[in-house]
């Protein structure tokens, strides 16, 4: 791949516009009659794909990115319209399968859907013409990485296919930017970010990533040109296509954000920010005004989906600002996630949930030391890229208890089978169990753990709510505590605990911290049977 780097004065303009429009309105004409920026502040403003999912959330968002190019250089990363993604997957699938009509029929769902938009965002017949050429061309290459293809794709291939989302959304975007009179232009970021050949959760080179955006981004910005970029994609110095990981836009954005030293990055979704437990089982959720980075990232490691669990690595040693805002709800404040632990009434910030997590019983038999162990059955299940949200001991101590999600739990069977298991004589049952009706519930805050006495104060509320604790762990910098509860009981238990923590009057009881950082590693912690580590 040839990355791109301009001649002196050289601007992209395949989304500018004929001359004299789509002017950003923050721009202004230099003694030269060129536009200049000087001095404005960067920022970097991601939309998920419900804020892009049609042409009406394009507009919304669009007029969102106008107002904020008033007063500033923006740079706009964008997922794939919601849904697409999914239909792109399932097309690779149908295609290897051998039903290509199903998958031709699938293709032209997600074609026709892109090109609707397209008349209904822009006026212009030839830059519609032009808009609806590349969404024919880009879904060719989709066509083109599935043939001859049979079985399965290469990962390589499925990344090639499930990008094609944002390669689709990017133009629009940048469309309906111009139609609005602001200069933009819709960015590849395989052409500026550079990352490893990990396909499917790859991860940023941010130094060459850092020159490649340089060289790309910033004579458009200096001239007043809003640049699209492509969320969730990159790509090897090589040119192949790579991507984050499912919902890495997010990561996109704080890459971009760190590598331009951004004035502050905001995700814009369809909620209205960090929300203090899962709406969907507590209606009394709200959204919590801010949250450090460390709690952030816990949170979002323990379940909660409003952030993707790596998109704070790139920003948490610059201390840049990250907000979470509701396109849908622009005049909300949103979330501020920061280094500043700021400590509410209770201490606790936010519950998270793994609805469909599996816990695995391993004996570890009465002659292994347990901290040893530990170490050895977390080791196997790393190298078997496991998420391990908590491990405890059994009250006889000789057995752990290992929380991991549904879909990993053939992978941690087969990585703790490697190791030297005690026979079924020695333990008096099998060397490893399973229990698939699990729910893993997680109280973040500035004092989730047990040092803080919450800990204990949550385990007494499942009591008295009569929902059993099957295990469960705190973390050594007190920022967390997890439990393992009957997936039937987890909505009563996360209520309860919603309720114990008076989480719904976050407002009324937010004050400042002490100017801490929040912790951002874990540990092992022994209390009782309590000991884990944390997640992020």
């Amino acid at each position: 791949m040839n990355l791109w780097k301009p001649r002196r004065g050289e601007v992209r303009s395949s989304e500018v516009g004929p001359a004299g429009e789509g002017r950003s309105a923050g721009s202004r004409l230099d003694a030269a009659g060129e536009r200049s920026e000087t001095g404005r502040s960067v920022v970097v403003m991601k939309f998920g794909g419900t804020s892009v999912g049609d042409a009406s959330c394009i507009r919304k968002a669009a007029a969102i990115i106008q107002e904020a190019s008033i007063e500033n250089c923006v740079v706009v990363v964008v997922s794939a319209m919601s849904g697409v993604t999914d239909h792109l997957i399932e097309f690779a699938v149908k295609s290897a399968a051998g039903e290509a009509k199903r998958a031709k029929r699938i293709l032209e769902r997600v074609r026709k859907r892109h090109k609707r938009a397209i008349g209904a965002l822009v006026h212009c017949r030839a830059r519609r013409r032009r808009l609806s050429r590349k969404v024919d061309a880009c879904l060719l290459e989709g066509e083109r990485a599935c043939h001859g293809v049979r079985g399965e794709m290469t990962p390589q291939a499925m990344d090639l296919i499930s990008s094609l989302g944002e390669r689709l959304s990017a133009p629009l975007l940048a469309a309906a930017l111009t139609e609005r009179g602001v200069a933009s232009e819709a960015v590849e970021a395989t052409e500026i970010l550079m990352t490893d050949g990990n396909h499917g959760n790859a991860e940023p080179d941010m130094a060459l990533t850092r020159e490649c955006t340089e060289a790309r981004l910033r004579p458009l910005l200096s001239r007043g040109v809003v640049p699209v970029v492509t969320g969730f994609l990159g790509a090897t110095p090589d040119g192949v296509v790579t991507t984050l990981g499912r919902g890495g836009s997010d990561y996109s954005a704080t890459i971009f954000g760190a590598v331009l030293d951004a004035k502050q990055i905001t995700l814009w979704t369809d909620v209205d920010g960090v929300l203090s437990a899962d709406p969907r089982w507590v209606a009394e959720a709200i959204a919590i005004p801010e949250i450090c980075y460390g709690q952030a990232a816990r949170l979002a490691f323990f379940g909660a989906k409003v952030l993707h669990p790596k998109t704070l690595r790139a920003v948490r040693n610059r201390n840049l600002p990250v907000w979470i805002r509701n396109t849908f709800a622009s005049h909300r404040a949103g979330t501020r996630i920061d280094a500043q632990e700021r400590r509410n009434g209770s201490g606790v910030k936010a519950l998270a949930t793994v609805p469909e997590a599996v816990l695995v019983e391993v004996c570890s038999g009465s002659a292994v030391e347990t901290r040893e162990w530990i170490q050895h059955v977390r080791a196997a299940l790393a190298s078997a890229a496991v998420d391990v949200y908590f491990v405890s001991r059994t009250a006889a101590e000789s057995d752990l208890r290992i929380a991991v999600h549904g879909s990993h739990a053939v992978q941690a069977i087969a990585a703790i089978r490697k190791l030297h298991l005690p026979d079924s004589r020695s333990c008096g049952k099998a060397p490893i169990t399973l229990d698939r009706t699990i729910s893993v519930l997680t109280i973040v805050g500035a004092a989730a753990g047990d040092g803080s006495g919450l800990a204990k104060r949550a385990i007494d509320v499942m009591r008295r709510k009569n929902v059993g604790v099957m295990a469960s762990a705190v973390d050594d910098s007190d920022c967390s505590f997890s439990m393992a509860v009957a997936r039937e009981e987890m909505k009563k238990a996360l209520v309860a605990l919603h309720r114990e923590f008076h989480l719904e009057a976050h407002d009324s009881k937010l004050r400042a911290g002490t100017g801490s950082e929040c912790s951002s590693h874990g540990g092992l912690l022994e209390e009782g049977m309590l000991l884990g580590e944390c997640g992020p």
